[in-house]
């Protein structure tokens, strides 16, 4: 995985292959649903999140359809990428994961809410991945996020405080779930609304 991450640093062409081969996203969340291992996983999550940050610029119908299938909760009884990848964040405490993680999240928000295609299936199932974002995980994120912002103001908090690179993150995040409007604030003035 590690390989295939670096790889896919190099978009044109390797990475936008990577992109649209859906049994590398099928092996990838398997890894995720099944793997401890807290370097696998990191490889998994940078590998993820090249892709993620790379697909909205190509306006490729196929790319952006495999990305958004991957995130799609294809059955209930699993736990849906985001989903994992909320429960990484707020429960690890490695650094590197922590941080890829972060930027993976921060990736695939940007990747929904920037999406605008005229087709309607994909659309519907934008939609439905960040309706199901907004429900569950959304406010899971926020609350861990304003309590690590708050445990670094007090100068505790991961590791022997909150990493500076984490904390960037971290406030890129909430910002993000603000600008596209997916946390409910009252007296919010309304920036951009994502679906």
């Amino acid at each position: 995985m590690g390989i295939l991450a670096n790889l896919a640093c190099h978009y044109n062409p390797i990475g936008s292959q990577l992109s649209q081969d859906p049994d590398l996203f099928k092996v990838c969340y398997l890894i995720l649903c099944h793997e401890n291992d807290a370097h696998v996983l990191l490889e998994v999550t940078r590998l993820l999140s090249t892709l993620f940050s790379f697909s909205p610029e190509q306006n490729n119908l196929e790319i952006i359809k495999n990305l958004a299938l991957f995130l799609t909760e294809t059955d209930p009884a699993r736990p849906s990428v985001i989903h994992q990848y909320s429960k990484i964040i707020t429960n690890t405490l490695h650094t590197e994961l922590l941080l890829a993680s972060l930027q993976l999240i921060i990736n695939v928000t940007q990747f929904l809410c920037s999406s605008e295609d005229d087709n309607s299936y994909l659309s519907y199932v934008i939609y439905s991945i960040v309706s199901k974002m907004k429900a569950h995980e959304i406010p899971k994120l926020m609350d861990w996020g304003l309590d690590r912002l708050e445990e670094q103001k007090r100068g505790v908090g991961i590791g022997m405080g909150l990493n500076r690179k984490i904390a960037k993150n971290v406030m890129r995040l909430l910002w993000l779930f603000l600008y596209y409007d997916l946390v409910e604030l009252e007296g919010k003035a309304h920036k951009k609304e994502c679906y």
